[in-house]
């Protein structure tokens, strides 16, 4: 929506250009991330990787923290097994239960041929979820100056926000 046309719809690439200009702007003490349900992860080098009885469990700085099922990783295989040694830049643990949810890997550090767009490495890793039509053949350009991580979380608090939009809606 612009000033010139305050009534009109906004286009995907403008939402999301809108969504990442504000996922850090504080409302009521918290930000978007925060109110999707999600708290800041750790950060560091990834010194081990166990493959834990559902999903992996990545040591970062002394401390275990397990991969929720279905986790968004960015510049780095969908292969947990590959992570050990790599930098998180950032992440995102589900508040409700502690696990990471969104892992962003050191994008400089990352080689050409293991830089990815969000997946679900927890699925490929215990090679459940694979096969025709499973797999993410979305690659972004190194260099891009696209805000991916930004945008996932956008989507997934929009989801968020039409279920429960639509559940009020019929109820009404």
């Amino acid at each position: 929506m612009s000033v010139e046309n305050p009534e009109g719809e906004l286009t995907r690439e403008e939402f999301a250009l809108f969504m990442y200009n504000h996922l850090n702007d504080q409302v009521d003490g918290k930000s978007l991330y925060e109110r999707a349900g999600f708290v800041p992860g750790p950060t560091g080098e990834i010194e081990k990787v166990n493959a834990g009885e559902k999903t992996p469990i990545l040591q970062i700085a002394g401390k275990e923290y397990t991969l929720s099922e279905h986790p968004r990783i960015l510049h780095a295989s969908a292969d947990p097994a590959t992570w050990q040694g790599k930098r998180v830049e950032e992440s995102w643990a589900v508040a409700v239960d502690g696990t990471l949810h969104l892992i962003v890997f050191d994008a400089a550090a990352s080689s050409a041929t293991d830089a990815a767009v969000p997946t679900s490495a927890a699925s490929q890793a215990a090679g459940s979820h694979t096969g025709a039509g499973h797999e993410h053949h979305e690659h972004e350009e190194e260099g891009s100056s696209f805000p991916v991580v930004p945008v996932v979380l956008a989507v997934i608090l929009l989801s968020i926000v039409g279920t429960f939009w639509v559940s009020r809606k019929k109820s009404n």
